[in-house]
């Protein structure tokens, strides 16, 4: 991924994931697999269309998104996101419990 910064985390933590469709507003308890500074990427059970404007609550603390990317995976689908300017992520902003580096 070309806009993927280098220093990526893998974690695994429950999130609240909502956005809005032609059916209307959705909210769905997700998995956060993948975080860094520019991006996170999501599992749910249900696909989310690219260009998708979502929010996802951690905890206490909310990310604006946009989906760039969503594929088929072996429980779900996995989605990955890209944070709004204003909205990257930092380890002294949000920090999952379970959280490892990939470098």
């Amino acid at each position: 991924m070309k806009w993927a910064s280098k220093a990526r985390y893998l974690c695994s933590e429950l999130v609240k994931v909502e956005w809005r469709n032609d059916a209307g507003a959705t909210a769905k308890t997700g998995i956060l697999e993948e975080i860094w500074a520019e991006g996170a990427c999501v599992q749910s059970a249900e696909p989310l269309r690219i260009g998708t404007r979502v929010r996802i609550l951690a905890r206490r603390v909310l990310f604006l998104e946009t989906v760039m990317e969503c594929a088929l995976a072996m429980d779900g689908y996995c989605s990955q996101l890209k944070f709004d300017e204003d909205s990257r992520w930092s380890s002294r902003r949000y920090k999952p419990e379970h959280m490892v580096s990939t470098s």
